[in-house]
């Protein structure tokens, strides 16, 4: 799992082996997040976006989160398959799970595409 807290993250997950569109993605969200913190960058200290990664236990660490998942979205991009999961850790922490489709294991994977709608506007 890639962590996003900082513009150093992000050029990290630049350089590493994640394709363009999703890089783009975290890029584009990483920015709006900002923006919507001023751009002091201390929401996103609080608040990270996580890059999944095969092998990551997403099952395991959803069912550890105090509230469960706030949403489940699956997110069609250029050449890419994405799902986004949003988790409220506490009053002041919620974090985002980015979940490549095909990345974790068939369970995860399964989980997803029958969560992905879960939540958000249509709660």
């Amino acid at each position: 799992m890639k962590t996003i807290k900082t513009h150093a993250d992000l050029k990290e997950l630049e350089h590493g082996p994640f394709p363009e569109p999703l890089v783009k993605f975290v890029s584009e969200l990483f920015s709006g997040l900002c923006a919507e913190c001023d751009g002091d960058g201390q929401s996103l200290r609080e608040n990270p976006i996580f890059v999944c990664e095969a092998g990551d236990p997403l099952l395991q660490w959803l069912d550890e989160a105090p509230f469960g998942p706030e949403y489940v979205e699956r997110i069609e991009l250029t050449g890419l398959a994405l799902y986004r999961v949003g988790v409220l850790q506490d009053n002041d922490a919620f974090v985002q799970y980015l979940i490549p489709a095909g990345t974790l294991d068939e369970k995860t994977e399964n989980w997803l595409a029958e969560s992905a709608g879960l939540g958000g506007e249509g709660r």
